[in-house]
């Protein structure tokens, strides 16, 4: 169980690394292979910075020592990692009730059209 926002997120960005590189590593497989690196969006600065700085914090010798995959998989440039505001996560549109909208504009984001015209 996470204790802040910050291990929250954090722990989702490990989540996601994993599954990127499963990623890249099947589409070299397959022959299509990805120079750059995958972006990961995280609405948590401070997940952000504790991703991105490869020094050891006293603040974080809590978080479980397996989620600093993620700071490999960014130090070596397979993963980039990305801010994104709370009210730009289109993620939203999945786990909240949103107002029309906001609901609608993540929707076109997206590229969903509507149910009924």
């Amino acid at each position: 169980m996470a204790t802040c926002n910050c291990e929250a997120e954090y722990r989702e960005s490990f989540t996601a690394s994993v599954e990127c590189v499963w990623f890249r590593c099947l589409l070299a497989e397959l022959g299509v292979g990805q120079s750059f690196a995958t972006t990961i969006f995280t609405q948590s600065q401070s997940a952000l910075e504790v991703a991105m700085n490869l020094v050891f914090h006293a603040r974080t010798k809590h978080i479980e020592v397996h989620y600093h995959y993620v700071r490999e998989r960014f130090s070596i440039g397979e993963i980039s990692l990305a801010y994104v505001a709370t009210q730009d996560n289109i993620e939203d549109l999945f786990t909240k009730a949103l107002p029309r909208e906001k609901f609608e504009a993540f929707r076109e984001a997206l590229g969903l059209l509507s149910f009924v015209d």
